[in-house]
């Protein structure tokens, strides 16, 4: 036989291991080329891998042998170097019939050590060739395991839907259950429901199932409901018949919403809260209109009418809008913390600073408000302008769901003249000056100014504030008091 026990003993112990371990891997790859179908090899290859994992076999025996009778003749074992012929006539055969060079290859590296072929390194052969089956069999196992893993496979399916975290469950048109994953039966069995019963009843059942203090029911549509469990999960269930392959099926799909759901009810608790601040306001002014001249309640009310329904108009887009909730959040409680102190000291504030904060407010709703000019360098008329500029904006989005607010500013000198437009939807019907727009007068006529807006072709308000004193200096034939101004505003391009 190949004389190995010239090697060391380690060596023979260190490469024996490595022969166990291809004998192994081996073994791995021919019960995948017999059990697995999307790895089924032809007869030739699965005869050539058979007799390479017998001829490993032998490799390790011949290793094994030397360790335990160093002295054995060297004839004995000596046959099984034959079987390095099957791999070399089933090599060659592969080779012509099925055009493959790999398993020729290794069958031409076995042939070496056919008996004839015998030197004095021929045992350092031997390792050498055992060496690369090891390599080869590691290689492509890893290979065909990668095959097999990305190959989708009824077993493969269902281990998807089990680890699918949502709840899944298919019947036939029936009403047979075909497939159900384990948390869609967790969740039946929450609510006390036999995952057994037909698709149909446990529907019913679960639509019917009277809200408890174990479990909250709340149906939002014919094919949707909303689960709320002691635990505060939410689940969304949603139920529909689908079509495949001309074959109709129930689908009941559960999905976990429990954040959306907290951030829902975390968003309508701010929206009672803001309401709730609102009626404590409207409590507070009734005080007032004891206590002040009735010109402080009438500017005080135009205030607390213009913040709020600037405030409650944002907030209604933002529910009506599809925007990230933790965002929408984050807007609406800075809506409610400032509210007081923007009714009560509005002045606190410089007249920059709060059109910064009303262009900031209605741009995360979407609106963008136009600015051309600067404000007037007057304070409390600069606080007029703004107080016009954002009612005139609330009114735009509230009544038109303008997108944008175009607000032109012009000093002249020793008159400022405001103009807004927007290009929302314009009224349908006759405008009857309300809260709003009389306020909004009231507001620049206290300033000796003039307040004037039409409707054709888009709603167009111009306000005209004197700037030295509080005298009417107004010019007919510069500003927006003049016919047709407010017109030609409204018809520049947005």
């Amino acid at each position: 036989m190949i004389e190995l026990y010239r090697l060391a003993p380690v060596t023979r112990i260190y490469f024996s291991v490595l022969l166990i371990l291809a004998f192994v891997i081996q073994a791995i790859r021919l019960h995948f080329m017999h059990y697995q179908r999307t790895h089924k090899a032809s007869k030739l290859i699965g005869a050539f891998e058979v007799f390479l994992w017998i001829y490993l076999l032998s490799s390790i025996l011949q290793l094994t042998i030397t360790m335990y009778h160093r002295n054995y003749p060297a004839g004995y074992f000596y046959q099984c170097r034959y079987l390095a012929i099957p791999l070399v006539i089933l090599g060659f055969w592969i080779q012509v019939a099925e055009h493959k060079s790999e398993p020729m290859l290794c069958a031409l590296l076995t042939a070496t050590l056919l008996p004839g072929f015998y030197t004095d390194y021929t045992h350092t052969l031997f390792l050498g060739i055992n060496l690369y089956i090891l390599l080869r069999s590691a290689v492509m196992l890893d290979a065909e395991w990668g095959i097999i893993k990305n190959h989708v496979t009824k077993l493969s399916v269902k281990e998807a839907v089990n680890a699918y975290p949502g709840g899944i469950l298919y019947a036939n048109a029936r009403g047979s259950t075909l497939i159900l994953n384990p948390s869609m039966k967790n969740l039946f069995m929450s609510l006390d429901i036999n995952p057994e019963l037909d698709i149909v009843e446990m529907w019913e059942t679960l639509v019917n199932n009277e809200s408890t203090g174990h479990v909250r029911v709340q149906k939002l549509d014919r094919d949707k409901v909303l689960i709320r469990l002691k635990d505060d999960r939410a689940w969304l269930l949603s139920l529909q018949m689908i079509e495949v392959s001309r074959k109709q099926y129930w689908q009941l799909l559960a999905f976990d919403i429990t954040s959306e759901d907290l951030m829902n009810r975390e968003l309508e608790a701010n929206y009672h809260r803001l309401k709730q601040t609102e009626g404590k306001l409207m409590n507070s002014l009734e005080q007032v209109e004891q206590l002040v001249k009735e010109r402080e309640i009438v500017e005080l009310k135009t205030r607390v009418h213009d913040i709020l329904g600037q405030r409650l108009t944002i907030l209604n887009r933002l529910l009506d809008k599809d925007v990230d909730w933790e965002d929408g959040l984050k807007h609406i409680k800075s809506l409610v913390e400032d509210l007081t102190q923007d009714v009560v000291s509005p002045t606190e504030k410089s007249p920059e600073h709060l059109l910064m904060s009303i262009t900031q407010s209605y741009a995360t709703i979407g609106t963008q408000v136009h600015l051309e000019g600067t404000l007037p360098p007057d304070t409390e008329a600069a606080f007029t302008i703004l107080q016009v500029i954002r009612e005139s904006a609330t009114n735009a989005v509230r009544h038109g769901a303008a997108d944008n607010v175009y607000v032109a500013l012009e000093d002249h000198g020793n008159h400022f003249t405001l103009k807004v437009r927007n290009d929302g939807t314009p009224p349908r019907e006759p405008i009857r000056e309300g809260g709003g727009l009389a306020g909004m007068r009231r507001q620049i006529e206290s300033l000796s100014g003039k307040f004037i807006y039409n409707t054709n072709p888009g709603f167009t308000i111009c306000a005209h504030v004197p700037t030295t004193g509080r005298e009417n200096v107004y010019d007919q034939s510069t500003h927006c008091g003049r016919p047709g101004d407010c017109e030609r505003f409204a018809d520049q391009p947005h």
